[in-house]
């Protein structure tokens, strides 16, 4: 009896894998390949006709969508979720949601996708959502970019962005665009998807106090850089958090307890694991200092916040903040 359970539930396991992969080839196509070249997306998407919106407790909304092919699958809207053409969203709207390629999903039917960006489709408009690079070609090589001085350009808050758009992810709407290889469009505007501390450019951060682990310490000020990142001094953080930090001058690295690397004007951080990071933004020395951008005490050092927060600059490992 016990082997007859145990093949039904193998049975049953695969038969639920491969439904499941049946419905999404475009996620299964998303993954990455071990060993090979890093050619992934940063962003996939999932169209489809809303057939019922629900809302749920703690600001979530469920919009349950259908797709001719794919079939049935949940889009869950969130406080963070940017949503475009929102106004417009009902039963019988045509949808399409993004979200990152590396976000983890979870294996159940009918899925559930947890969008970063949803957008209500308009006939006369079109939206993507990616990462767009220094040439302002998207992650996936279709689309390039050829904004105007005139450009309306914000952040997800709705407020204007003073920095550069490219390598940063983008909600881009537009019009036409030729039959190019890349398909090239001069966009009508543009969203920033850039996290809350890069854009907050009414606040003066080099005003504002760094707390380390709720102390506050005394640093070299830190400041916006021309690409709207948050920078913060490299040493006199890291020796707070009672890390080691020494310099390779052959190399112009910092390195933190010589493991994590911090290579000055290349973005390409490595972690103690040695995984790189690239953080939108290279590591600058001013007046002897280096300055790396707020992400990198998230990203590669691996710290629960980095953030600022109520007018001041709070890093911690504390209980993650959201």
């Amino acid at each position: 009896m016990k082997k007859t359970t145990k093949k039904i539930s193998m049975l049953l396991t695969i038969s639920v894998m491969i439904v499941f992969s049946a419905l999404m080839p475009s996620l299964a196509l998303s993954l990455p390949v071990a060993g090979a070249e890093k050619e992934t997306p940063a962003y996939v998407s999932f169209s489809g006709i809303v057939k019922t919106i629900e809302d749920e407790e703690n600001s979530t909304t469920i919009l349950e969508v259908t797709h001719e092919t794919h079939g049935m699958f949940y889009l869950v809207i969130e406080d963070e979720t940017y949503l475009v053409n929102g106004d417009a969203l009902e039963a019988g709207a045509e949808v399409e949601g993004f979200l990152k390629s590396d976000v983890p999903i979870t294996l159940i039917y009918p899925p559930r996708y947890p969008a970063e960006v949803v957008v209500v489709k308009e006939a006369s408009r079109q939206v993507t959502v990616d990462y767009f690079s220094e040439e302002l070609i998207s992650s996936d090589k279709t689309l390039k970019l050829n904004p105007t001085d005139d450009l309306p350009v914000t952040d997800r808050f709705g407020r204007p962005f003073e920095g550069d758009i490219a390598c940063h992810n983008l909600v881009v709407t537009y019009g036409a665009a030729t039959k190019s290889i890349p398909a090239q469009t001069t966009p009508l505007e543009i969203v920033v998807l850039t996290e809350n501390e890069n854009t907050i450019y009414t606040l003066k951060v080099e005003e504002m106090p760094i707390v380390v682990e709720d102390q506050i310490i005394e640093t070299p000020r830190p400041f916006f850089n021309a690409e709207g990142y948050v920078m913060l001094p490299l040493r006199a953080i890291a020796e707070a958090l009672e890390l080691t930090v020494s310099w390779d001058e052959k190399k112009r690295e910092v390195l933190i307890d010589g493991k994590i690397i911090v290579p000055v004007g290349r973005d390409l951080y490595r972690d103690a694991g040695g995984n790189q990071h690239s953080l939108g933004t290279a590591p600058v020395i001013i007046n002897g200092r280096t300055f790396v951008p707020i992400s990198f005490f998230r990203n590669v050092l691996a710290l629960n916040n980095a953030y600022v927060f109520e007018g001041q600059i709070e890093i911690n490992n504390g209980e993650q903040m959201h």
